[in-house]
């Protein structure tokens, strides 16, 4: 099933459904970045170097390898070129959106 070939109704539903999905995400992780220097480990250092610390941990990782490529494809698609194969990796790296989902991070 080609997803490029969906009735429009379909196409706009996917297409705002992936937009508000991107910016929740988006806005949790941004949140978290921002408030990592709350947690206990942090205190003691500075803000931006436990900021720097957090982002560089294996689910801060995935998080935002989750939401990247809907960014990228955004990009890909306004430079104008044919992006189908660049898409087509990009949504399959998508599905680390799966991993944060369901993260237990402590």
């Amino acid at each position: 099933f080609d997803h490029d070939q969906l009735p429009v109704g379909f196409a706009v539903g996917r297409d705002v459904s992936l937009a508000a999905i991107t910016a929740i995400f988006s806005v949790e992780y941004l949140l978290r970045l921002w408030s990592c220097v709350e947690c206990p480990e942090a205190r003691g250092v500075g803000a931006w170097k436990a900021r720097l610390v957090w982002a560089k941990s294996p689910l801060a990782l995935i998080d935002l390898m989750a939401i990247l490529p809907i960014y990228f494809e955004f990009v890909f698609s306004a430079q104008g070129g044919s992006g189908k194969s660049k898409s087509m990796l990009l949504r399959n790296v998508r599905l680390l959106r799966i991993f944060s989902v369901f993260r237990l991070e402590g």
